[in-house]
């Protein structure tokens, strides 16, 4: 078996990454329900994340000590670019304001952002902050990276100067979060919390509940959590659920104008 970690698609194909044993694995899929896999095979290189823009397909992970960063033009094949110099770990990524974004971290200068305007070629940037960084999203002109763990969360408006918040609970232990209606959706970890932002900056308690990735469409708002449950809301305050899928760890959800597919 395998492990699927991200998952994105364009107006033509579906693809997720991830890993199984020694093997990278890169899935697609032209309709979200029959899947075709390629390994990478003896890598070692797990895949965590994938995002897609300007006509590529952009993958991050790691390798041992090694950030990997992988793109495709087709989603099928496949070329690799290792991180540059220092970068151990690749954890998230997205694209916003004519760039992509890649957060991640090492052991001795944790604070990882990598930002690239092909996808090919990247630059380090500086944040002042000693966490690992395991995702990023974009939304409402601004970037938001999130750390594995406290309150450190970051934003950006240009993907190249970061600023911290300082509004969050000091509790707060959750990396995961997603963008929706004008709002950022942070899960705020083993205290069962949500909180909201409209800018990545000022951010408040809304709701208890829990997910590890979130997506919005057709007017609903859906949650997805490893422990094989998922969450929907209308207004992403209140919400009903959860719903039993059965013994699945669900890591990532998109959405697209055919269904909601989770890997």
């Amino acid at each position: 078996g395998c492990n699927l970690r991200g998952i994105c698609n364009n107006s033509k194909i579906y693809v997720a990454v991830g890993e199984a044993g020694t093997d990278s694995v890169f899935a697609y899929s032209y309709t979200g329900k029959k899947w075709f896999y390629s390994l990478k095979a003896g890598t070692s290189i797990d895949l965590y994340d994938v995002a897609y823009a300007n006509g590529l397909f952009v993958a991050v992970g790691k390798d041992g000590l090694n950030g990997y960063i992988y793109y495709s033009e087709d989603g099928i094949n496949w070329s690799s670019n290792t991180a540059p110099s220092g970068i151990e770990e690749l954890w998230g990524i997205c694209y916003g304001n004519g760039k992509f974004v890649a957060v991640g971290g090492n052991t001795t200068g944790p604070n990882i952002i990598l930002t690239s305007t092909d996808g090919k070629n990247w630059s380090h940037k500086s944040t002042g902050s000693a966490n690992y960084y395991k995702s990023v999203v974009y939304g409402n002109g601004v970037f938001v990276a999130l750390p594995d763990s406290g309150a450190t969360v970051l934003y950006s408006t240009d993907g190249n100067n970061w600023t911290q918040t300082g509004n969050i609970d000091s509790s707060f232990t959750s990396s995961y979060i997603y963008y929706a209606q004008g709002y950022f959706y942070l899960d705020g970890g083993i205290h069962s919390k949500i909180f909201r932002s409209r800018n990545g900056k000022n951010w408040s308690f809304y709701t208890s509940n829990r997910f590890t990735a979130g997506c919005f469409g057709d007017g609903i708002h859906v949650t997805v959590y490893p422990s094989d449950s998922v969450n929907y809301s209308k207004d992403g305050i209140v919400w009903s659920g959860p719903i039993d899928l059965g013994s699945n760890l669900m890591f990532k959800i998109i959405y697209t104008r055919y269904s909601i597919e989770c890997p």
